[in-house]
């Protein structure tokens, strides 16, 4: 029962984790164009996105209680897999880049656009390079979790 509950939790966790990571990039990508022709609507998309961490964290918590509780049930088996150590390394990458890079860059948009005149060039390319890589990272997880490799 502790197995396939900690499953489902975990699941539920990288789905949320992926799922608000794609809004966040869409979301972001919908900035940069309404933000272009009417400053003042672009930035009312930024103000829903910066709520966003808040699921962010709810689904890293997710995932991390529930690998404890499926470790647990399975008496760390898991840990003997290469795939499954694969998988932990992109999963602490994924959130090493969000607390390092993606959090960096956001309050860094967020505070150019206090500015009178912000000068945004690079940071849209910063954003850009972040969402991609945290949809490359998830989706290796994704795959690594189906396949098992060995």
């Amino acid at each position: 029962m502790l197995f396939n509950t900690s499953l489902w939790l975990h699941i539920i966790g990288i789905s949320l984790m992926a799922g608000v990571t794609v809004a966040d990039f869409v979301l972001t990508r919908k900035f940069w164009s309404l933000y272009a022709h009417n400053p003042q609507e672009g930035i009312l998309v930024r103000r829903i996105t910066n709520r966003l961490p808040v699921l962010i964290i709810a689904g890293t918590a997710l995932i991390l209680l529930s690998g404890v509780g499926m470790m647990i049930a399975t008496r760390g088996v898991f840990d003997t897999f290469l795939w499954f150590r694969i998988k932990m390394g992109v999963v602490l990458l994924v959130i090493l880049n969000a607390i390092i890079f993606g959090r960096r860059q956001n309050a860094k948009l967020n505070k150019l656009l206090l500015q009178e005149t912000p000068s945004l060039s690079g940071i849209r390319k910063n954003l850009n390079t972040f969402h991609i890589t945290q949809l490359v990272f998830f989706a290796i997880i994704y795959l690594l979790s189906t396949f098992k490799f060995n």
